[in-house]
């Protein structure tokens, strides 16, 4: 690993302003987490250009920060660790950033791994040179926002072989065990240009197809793309080459229409096959004698779902008087009218001297047993908060996030207790809370947009 040079103090990246203000409200990091290089170089070789992976590490915050790398060529175990392993550290200096380079072994391709503080972030690049030409495109960062679930069907577009262009395509696993994914290249005709393939990824590593095109038995053509589907979460990229100048494009997964996202005018819609509870516009404002909204989830038509989501809105009412840093709620999802073991989702915030977001479930879980999640956030009066909640079996994953006028102030994850949502005896949903051993109601909190909803 090699450190080219430090950004931190250039005119166009910190403004004198702007470092004010990162300094002042983003005093310090604090939870850990780990992102995925999907495609790190160094020193490989194709069709005479030298490929390089840059990774640059930027610290927002006003105290230096340390982190760590780690690089696994592709077709081997990245899940398997030596006892006493320790990943390369290195530390970036309060407000700068980093450009690091030989993240790898000469000559091969792989994953990196990154582990720094939730502040920090992460972004990467891959340079082509031969000669004094250098040309430059960016490498996606996969973290627990950009993972493609287990099972989930994803598309890389734009696939296409010339006589100086060359797709290549990467897959990385971040799973603990072996990935199998059915994969197939397909035309624009939707004719498959191949049998369905069953390839295997290696845990927490990669593979990569230098020339993804021909190996599909195409000599040349356009408008191509890759589809698959694998049992485990993890990501899949594309890199458009022109052997001739050099030049790259990247190709990320497509997006496809499971979006909350409406045009002005438009009613928010329950998605194909889905089951919804909606309750639209502002539908609670807690008052004494009336802290909670309390709903009864009408029976859904199957017994089972494989998962059940939350979203919803609130505007930040301010701190309870009785007790700031008590639990002030966003919503409780359960089954069964009771707690234990069946709580599906309980998302609170504490404030302001604990700053925290928190979630808790206890499905199917013995009495006295629960499962938290928390991560810090700094939020006040006034603020429009959306909070996006899922219980998802088929990726064995448990993910709450907070947005505020659409940044991301939470992303916390945990994994399902059961491998199904079983409606049983039918499931409610509760928002606010009344005064309790460190609950507090959220008097002058303004409650919208509930939506429930059961995935088949």
């Amino acid at each position: 690993m090699t450190l080219t040079h430090p950004e931190g103090r250039r005119p166009r990246l910190f403004t004198a302003l702007l470092l004010s203000l990162v300094l002042a409200l983003l005093a310090a990091p604090s939870i850990a987490g780990t992102v995925y290089v999907a495609l790190a170089s160094t020193g490989v070789t194709l069709e005479g250009w030298n490929l390089e992976t840059e990774v640059t590490v930027v610290n927002p915050t006003g105290n230096s920060i340390d982190g760590s790398m780690h690089f696994i060529p592709n077709y081997t175990d990245g899940a398997d660790r030596p006892d006493g392993f320790e990943p390369m550290p290195f530390s970036v200096p309060a407000g700068e950033s980093m450009v690091f380079t030989d993240v790898g072994n000469a000559g091969e391709n792989g994953v990196l791994e990154v582990t720094v503080p939730d502040l920090v972030s992460v972004s990467a690049e891959l340079v082509s040179t031969s000669g004094s030409v250098r040309n430059v495109t960016e490498v996606p960062v996969v973290g627990s926002a950009q993972l493609i679930g287990a099972s989930d069907f994803h598309t890389v577009n734009g696939l296409r072989r010339s006589s100086d262009t060359r797709t290549s395509v990467g897959m990385i696993n971040l799973s603990h065990s072996p990935n199998s994914c059915l994969t197939q290249t397909v035309n624009a005709a939707g004719t498959p240009l191949l049998p369905l393939l069953d390839i295997t990824v290696q845990p927490f590593s990669g593979v990569f197809f230098a020339d993804a095109v021909l190996a599909s038995g195409v000599d040349s053509g356009s408008d191509m793309r890759l589809q698959l589907a694998c049992d485990g979460p993890g990501y899949t990229y594309g890199i458009v080459r022109n052997t001739t100048t050099g030049a790259m494009n990247t190709l990320r997964p497509g997006v496809d229409g499971d979006s909350r996202l409406t045009p002005p005018g438009a009613t928010e819609a329950c998605p194909a096959g889905a089951y919804c509870f909606a309750v639209q516009g502002m539908f609670h404002r807690p008052t004494p004698g009336n802290e909670i909204a309390h709903f009864n989830i009408p029976t859904p038509p199957l017994a089972t779902y494989s998962a059940v989501a939350v979203h919803m809105r609130a505007v930040h009412g301010g701190w309870s008087s009785i007790e700031a840093d008590g639990l002030h709620n966003f919503f409780w999802l359960y089954r069964n009218g009771i707690w234990r073991g069946n709580t599906f989702g309980y998302a609170n915030l504490r404030g302001p001297n604990k700053n925290l977001m928190r979630n808790l479930t206890n499905v199917n879980e013995a009495a006295g047993i629960t499962n938290t999640t928390s991560a810090n956030v700094s939020v006040s009066q006034g603020d429009v908060l959306d909070v996006d909640y899922i219980y998802d079996t088929r990726s064995n994953a448990i993910r709450t996030t907070l947005q505020r006028d659409g940044t991301v102030l939470a992303d916390m994850f945990d994994q399902t207790t059961s491998n199904m949502v079983h409606i049983e005896g039918g499931f409610e949903i509760e928002v606010g809370l009344v005064r309790g051993h460190v609950e507090v109601p959220t008097y002058n909190w303004e409650y919208s947009d509930l939506w429930v909803i059961f995935y088949p």
